[in-house]
């Protein structure tokens, strides 16, 4: 156990805990045995001991000695710790404590000097976190040096040096920034100038390959420095990345899991003592788990009272940090010398501190009961500075210790005394005030470690404050202060909910992690921004938040474009090139075509600075202006227009054109990007500002309703990276209306499991081996069951039958069907799926909870429903479509949540598998709705734990706990694991096939109508029933275990099951078969329990589960898959157990978790969320590394052969999912060549017939809207017009005789809640308007309701780029102009119907889908 100050516990004996030895109370106090791993020196020191003379006074604990007592420290970590008092010991002074002083204080100084003067010389980019550098660079802000070989070599050594110097500051920021520089190191091929390059990673050699490079280097620095793989991925989502997709997710997760898994090697290496000092402790490094994480309302009173100061804490430290990085940057402006002299002052500030506060401390007892010497010789955590034996100094215990082994004091358990409040607010005020001064001198910096440090003491302050009231240990308050305090600063809440539990080991406390973080977060963000965001303005890096600023609504993006602009034609100049290159430090020009080129002056494309000197430089150029694009491309590979590392590329000094080649042509089309982004000058900046980032542009073209050449935004044109992903947050998409409705199955169940009911009612045993009977109770009360579960779902709600996650996986997509989130579909979602569950099918009540969850956020965004009469005004605030998406994102989040006791889970669900939008708003508000969720789950349990739930609220927080089972591996258990894994990948995408067949025939037989699904229930209900009777007979006797403290035999409950076994023996198979799903998991999961089930048995209950679980999902009952799954896995990884058992220490238990984490890998696909909620559900962080790495193998061999199940029915429902990706053959055409007609527009002043018309002859939901003189100067392109928006409008019946513009009278007729989205089925409908024939012929102005800003693309752009553009951004239409004028201002509308593979293919069935080039 590594966890410091334990004060009834056994510590590690190393020393990396506080050591418990045993302190007399008489007068005069005796020195105890110290550790047997002493030296000589040790021997000497002992005997040095047993010299002193002490006499104490037992009333005020005053002392005096005829020696200085402070011994010789070391360390107990990585960290080289207070070097001053290791190199020149203080005890050794006689007294000269000046001496000591300047000897503790000289070695700190002298180490920081040299960490400033590396900083200051070497790499100033290497000052600091790193964090926020690594942020902007990832946002797209190339600044200077930030990712430098230098910066690397600096980074690691400067950190090395500044811990070493005492200063308060901590590592992990810096690991962070080592990561991404390594990443990019790689990103770049190398570093030419070290020589050290390798042709393999020219593969990299993209800005978004090298961005997702560098975001895994990130995620594996904060993997390395917490020892949290988990945490590296969510930081890097949470707070690094400006641009997520679910590839990178993948990446980051299996780069976590290498360093997982490679740590955790190095650490048990390093156990055995082969490693001297370093690696000492183990994967956990502050383990808190020792305490009862059990609380109650006043508990959850001063949680909050955490969270809310550590907020305001938080919040001030934020502000004060601002104001002294701000006069830091002006004293570090004035040299190096200003920058080292800064460092040394600090130094001394520090080694001041650290070396006399300790004195105004009390000298205080050792504690009774310790296991190893007090105060100790060379490492620990008691420190003695000038105490008699058995005594110790506490603050000398904070101060005189590495910052790790200061923080493992304060949150050890079970050591409520032993730090003084006095001590401990000292302590904290001066780390508050140490770390704030310390950041921003020139040394390597991090945040984490100081804010850590203050959290803990403040938490552990509070602690003492509230000791009388509060259950909750004071080490547990020590670790919520600092969650608390890392809200308040940070302001980050997934990523330090997760770090801060893979650091501790106590999942039973996220409830409260959570909870403190949200308030925390809540707080400080009311008054400032977090501080790695503060620190980005104070260093002028143009970062591009999510959100566009509110003024920006007020403009349009012709409003800023710079000028003056430079273009430049298709065949140039050579030297109008370079005279451009030379004058300005654009990094991309417009390229404009002119006859005899093309028709008329046209944008051809965009140009980027790097590919014009590398065409400058090959020298092909012409006399006449004529092209030769062929040639050109001839004499370049497509690596020469790579992107280069830092420094690398080629400069306009490198290029030497002569005189008579400045007035010689070069054709610039074939490094022309002929589809660049393009918005009109009319669209408002707030969405051009999304557009920017969303899809990670570096330029965007401004062009006019007219469609020539505009401008283009080279405003930070130098520091945005040119590459498209991530999260959008505009519109979300419905079905086209002009396809038939969408086929849809019934989906899942949502509640708690009410087993197996027919062999608890109709109990098995009771039937004196009246066999027929027995049978036909059983499988007449489960097919009863079933048939009123189908009947549900086949006449109230078809879409309730199934999972539900695909439709609802669909529905964030942008594809809203029908009745998938309907009252109804909610109403059968819940009953149904208690029904099947009890009918005994092998389902799972997990994918039901998912979709009740959305369905409930649901009605709450539809604002109730008024068909039953549940409406609520204040709802009317979700009526839009981002903010409904948003909210049943987090419902869906719930549902997981609730489902599987997994609050984070829940939000990586969602995230890796639910959402197609995804932005930190959206990770917040999941991250507070799971929250919520937790802590009202964990109050019914606890109050159900007394009994007064009857069979409900049985167990904990934790369904099936493993922790018991020691998680130590070797070779041998690693292959097992690979084993189990690519084993798994076989099995999952097997099941996924026959899922799919299965999927297909069943289809068929419940499109008959339904009678046929009811006929089908009944049937694989009958099947079950036969299956779970029937094969426990098959099965031997076995004895009970001996020890149990359970009944061996219990009839209606419990994991033992006789079925006809004579007493004192029980039937293995029963135990399976004839338990409800969860017990059944729990029995395979048990640890210790080697040989309670037979081979043969686990073989039948997996073939049988395998094959059940297949014919099951489909038919019409609300049914999930997670359970069968699960169950099916558990017993083949138990089933590998037993296989390996002479050659692995691993337990079958967990072998068991293994084999389900496997299966579920190959058949979801899902990593990082899988891997949480199997954690959650287990309770033991310490099998992170081998869930990580048996999740990567199984997705991976699975990917071989076929697609996660959710995504195959999703296609066989006929949902029509947009990929993230778009498909390869989309980079052959352009989206001029899949626009559908005939284009149906309407004037900005139209007929009340015409619309009239063309809303009955189409079921188009979006129109173009064209001005023509005279209000116009020329036929252009207005804007977009919603079939809703048109029927609110003529139902409201403003029109005119006139064909006048009347906006402001119909402005004031309606208010912005009248087009508000209506919820499901509340529209206005076609029907509802009643238009008259003189009305008919009068007109309406259609302008108030226009989105004059619709999202644009140019007919040549390709294909592929508009389908990012339209699924990144969410949109639901989007119109494509011509690339010329003198043609008509719109083509055509492009829907999600129209990148669909059946619509691209079926207009060009020659195209070869898989074509890649």
């Amino acid at each position: 156990m590594d966890s410091g100050l334990q004060g009834k516990h056994n510590m590690d004996p190393h020393g990396d805990g506080i050591g418990n030895g045993n302190g007399d109370d008489d007068d005069n106090c005796e020195v105890v045995e110290t550790r047997e791993l002493w030296d000589a020196n040790g021997k000497e020191i002992r005997q040095y001991w047993s010299e002193i003379s002490v006499s104490v006074d037992a009333d005020d604990k005053s002392f005096s000695t005829t020696q200085p007592l402070l011994l010789k420290r070391r360390n107990t970590t990585s960290q080289i710790a207070i070097v001053g008092s290791n190199l020149y010991s203080i005890e050794s002074l006689d007294y000269e404590y000046y001496t000591a002083f300047a000897a503790f204080a000289g070695c700190n100084i002298g180490l920081a000097v040299a960490a400033g003067a590396l900083c200051a010389y070497i790499a100033p980019a290497a000052a600091g976190s790193g964090i926020p550098e690594v942020k902007a660079y990832l946002n797209g802000i190339d600044a200077h040096s930030i990712l430098a070989p230098s910066t690397l070599l600096v980074k690691i050594f400067g950190s090395i040096l500044g811990v070493s110097a005492g200063f308060v500051v901590g590592k992990e920021g810096p690991m962070v920034h080592t990561g991404a520089c390594i990443a990019s190191l790689l990103g770049q091929g190398g570093s030419r100038k070290y020589h050290l390059t390798w042709s393999w990673l020219r593969y990299f050699k993209n800005d978004r390959d090298r961005r997702d490079l560098i975001t895994c280097g990130a995620a594996a620095g904060v993997a390395a420095a917490f020892r949290a793989p988990v945490g590296g991925v969510l930081f890097a989502l949470e707070e690094a990345a400006s641009w997520w997709r679910g590839a990178l997710l993948w990446r980051a997760f299996f780069t976590t899991a290498v360093v997982a898994i490679v740590m955790r090697a190095f650490i048990q290496f390093c156990s055995t003592g082969k490693c001297g000092l370093f690696g000492l402790g183990g994967l956990i490094m502050y383990d808190v788990s020792s305490a009862e994480a059990i609380f109650s309302a006043s508990d959850i009173l001063a949680v909050i009272f955490l969270g809310v100061i550590g907020g305001l804490l938080g919040s001030l430290y934020n502000y004060l940090v601002d104001k002294v990085v701000r006069t830091y940057s002006i004293i570090n402006e004035k040299g190096p010398v200003a920058k080292i002299l800064l460092v040394m002052t600090i130094a001394i500030l520090t080694s001041c501190c650290s070396f006399f506060l300790p004195w105004s401390a009390k000298c205080i007892p050792c504690p009774e009961g310790l296991t190893v010497s007090c105060p100790t010789v060379y490492s620990g955590n008691y420190k003695a500075f000038q105490c008699p034996p058995g005594h110790y100094n506490d603050l000398a215990s904070l101060f005189l210790n590495t910052n790790d082994d200061a923080i493992r004091n304060l949150v050890s358990t079970g050591t409520i005394k032993e730090f003084q409040i006095s001590s401990l607010f000292i302590f904290f005020a001066a780390v508050y005030f140490l770390g704030i001064v310390t950041y921003g001198i020139a040394i390597p910096s991090g945040l984490f470690i100081p804010v850590i440090l203050a959290g803990a003491c403040y938490g552990r302050l509070v602690g003492r404050l509230f000791e009388t009231a509060s259950h909750l240990d004071t080490g547990l308050f020590a670790l919520l202060g600092a969650a608390s305090f890392l809200g308040g600063t940070m302001r980050m809440t997934v990523s330090l909910c997760i770090i801060l539990l893979e650091l501790t080991n106590d999942l039973l406390l996220l409830p409260l992690v959570m909870l403190v973080l949200l308030i925390s977060k809540t707080v400080g963000d009311c008054f400032n921004k977090g501080v790695y965001d503060q620190i980005l303005k104070i260093k002028g890096l143009p970062y591009m938040e999510a959100h566009s600023e509110p003024f920006m609504r007020h403009l349009v993006a012709g409003d800023v474009v710079s000028c003056p602009l430079i273009t430049f034609s298709g065949i140039e100049k050579v030297g109008t090139i370079l005279h451009a290159l030379r004058i300005t430090g654009h990094n991309g020009f417009p390229v404009i075509d002119e006859p005899p080129f093309s028709d008329s002056p046209e944008l051809c494309g965009l140009v980027l600075r790097s590919h014009l000197l590398v065409l400058l430089k090959g020298k092909n150029f012409t006399k006449e202006k004529v092209m030769c694009g062929r040639e050109i491309l001839g004499r370049f590979s497509a690596s020469d227009f790579a992107k280069a590392g830092s420094g690398k590329g080629i400069k306009l000094e490198d290029i030497d054109i002569e005189e008579e080649e400045m007035e010689m042509y070069v054709d610039l089309h074939p490094i022309t990007n002929t589809s660049p982004y393009t918005v009109v000058d009319s669209m408002s900046l707030a969405k051009a500002a999304i557009l920017f980032r969303q899809l990670g542009l570096r330029h965007m073209c401004v062009v006019p309703r007219s469609q020539k050449a505009h401008g283009d935004d080279h405003g930070g044109g130098e520091v945005w990276s040119e590459i498209s992903v991530s999260i959008s947050d505009d519109k979300s998409f419905s079905t086209s209306t002009d396809q038939p409705p969408l086929p849809l199955v019934k989906l899942e169940n949502t509640t708690s499991q009410i087993a197996i009911v027919g062999s608890n009612l109709y109990s098995i045993e009771s039937l004196d081996y009246e066999y027929y009977k027995a049978f036909a109770a059983f499988t007449g009360c489960n097919v009863g069951l079933a048939v009123a579960a189908g009947a549900l779902c086949a006449y109230i709600a078809p879409a309730a039958a199934g999972s539900g996650i695909p439709e609802v996986k669909a529905y964030l997509n942008g594809v809203d069907s029908h009745s998938i989130l309907a009252p109804s579909t909610l109403f059968v979602k819940i009953f149904g799926s208690i029904l099947g569950v009890s009918a005994g099918f092998v389902v799972g009540k997990q994918g039901p909870m998912v979709h009740t969850g959305a369905c409930i956020a649901s009605l709450l965004g539809q604002g109730g429903s008024r068909k039953y009469h549940l409406t609520w005004s204040w709802l009317r605030y979700f009526k839009n479509d981002r903010d409904r998406r948003d909210l049943i994102t987090c419902g869906a989040a719930a549902g997981v949540a609730a489902a599987f006791r997994a609050p984070v889970g829940g939000v990586l669900f969602a995230l890796e598998e639910a959402a197609s939008w995804w932005r930190n708003a959206l990770l917040w508000r999941a991250f507070f709705t799971t929250a919520i969720v937790a802590i009202v789950l964990r109050a019914f349990i606890q109050f159900c734990s007394t009994g007064k739930c009857g069979l409900f609220g049985l167990g904990g927080l934790i369904m099936y706990d493993v922790s018991s089972a020691a998680a130590i591996f070797n070779a041998p258990d690693i292959l097992a694991v690979i084993f189990i894994g690519i084993t798994g990948g076989f099995l999952g995408s097997l099941y996924n096939y026959l899922v799919n067949k299965v999927l297909r025939a069943y289809k068929i037989m419940n499109g008959k109508g339904a009678v046929t699904k009811i006929l089908l229930v009944m049937t694989i209900a009958i099947l079950t029933s036969c299956c779970s009777y029937l094969l426990p007979w098959s099965a031997k006797c076995i004895p009970c275990p001996e020890g149990i403290t359970v009944s061996c035999h219990n009839v209606k409950s419990g994991n033992y099951k006789a079925f006809q076994c004579p007493p004192g023996h029980y039937n293995d198979l029963a135990s399976l078969f004839l338990n409800t799903n969860d017990d059944a998991v729990r029995n395979l999961f048990s640890t210790r329990t080697k040989k309670e089930f037979q081979i043969s048995s686990l073989f039948i209950f997996f073939a049988a589960v395998f094959f059940l679980g297949i014919v099951t999902y489909g038919i019409a009952i609300p049914s999930g898959l997670f359970i069968p799954v699960i169950l099916a896995g558990a017993c083949y990884g138990r089933l590998v157990g037993r296989l390996f058992e002479t050659i692995s220490h691993l337990d079958t238990g967990l072998f068991a978790l293994l084999g389900a984490a496997s299966l579920l890998g190959g058949t979801m696909r899902m990593t990082v969320s899988m891997c949480i909620i199997l954690l959650e559900l287990t309770n033991d962080l310490l099998l992170l590394p081998l869930v990580m790495l048996v999740l990567l193998i199984s997705k991976t061999v699975a990917d071989n052969f076929n697609i996660g199940v959710y995504d195959q029915i999703m296609k066989i429902k006929g949902l029509p999912y947009m990929e993230a990706n778009p498909e390869p053959y989309m980079r052959h055409l352009v989206a001029g060549n899949v626009v559908s007609g005939p284009l149906v527009a309407f004037s900005g002043i139209e007929k009340v017939g015409n619309v009239l018309f063309a809303l009955r002859t189409t079921n188009h939901n979006g129109f173009p809207v064209i001005d023509e003189p005279p209000f116009s100067d020329s036929t252009e392109l207005c804007g977009l017009v919603l079939r809703s928006h048109l029927l609110v409008l003529l139902r409201g019946k403003n029109f005119t005789k006139e064909r006048v513009m009347c906006g402001r009278e119909i402005q004031g007729m309606f208010s912005a809640f009248d087009f508000a989205k209506a919820g499901s089925g509340k529209g206005i409908k076609l029907e509802d308007i009643d238009i008259k024939e003189e009305e008919m012929e009068m007109y309406v102005d259609l302008h108030p309701i226009t989105n004059t800003s619709p999202y644009t693309v140019v007919d040549s752009m390709s294909l592929a780029k508009a389908a990012v553009l339209f699924r990144q951004l969410g949109l639901r239409h989007m119109c494509v102009v011509p690339r010329s004028k003198g043609k008509h201002p719109i083509i055509g509308i492009l829907t999600r119907h129209d990148f669909m593979a059946e619509h691209i293919l079926g207009r060009y069935p020659d195209m070869d889908p898989h074509k890649q080039k």
